[in-house]
């Protein structure tokens, strides 16, 4: 509830318009999730069996992965 009255409240104020939930998403948007999802999840695999292991790559992992769950929530949302 409070995510959709966020949303509402920053599409009136900025963009002008009256967002409800169910709404179709723009391609471009979509695109530019799926380019930043695709790249969060390309990070974790990098980190986790590309990568040297170092004393952060803990935190890198647990960070990539909040901040993919993070973009999925706000686009389903």
């Amino acid at each position: 509830m409070v995510v959709e009255l966020t949303l509402s409240l920053v599409c009136s104020l900025f963009l002008g318009l009256d967002w409800k939930s169910g709404m179709s998403v723009p391609t471009d948007i979509t695109i530019a999730y799926l380019i930043q999802g695709s790249f969060y999840g390309h990070s974790i695999y990098a980190t986790i069996y590309m990568d040297a292991w170092r004393k952060d790559s803990l935190v890198m992992v647990v960070h990539h992965f909040i901040t993919l769950a993070l973009i999925t929530f706000s686009y389903a949302f």
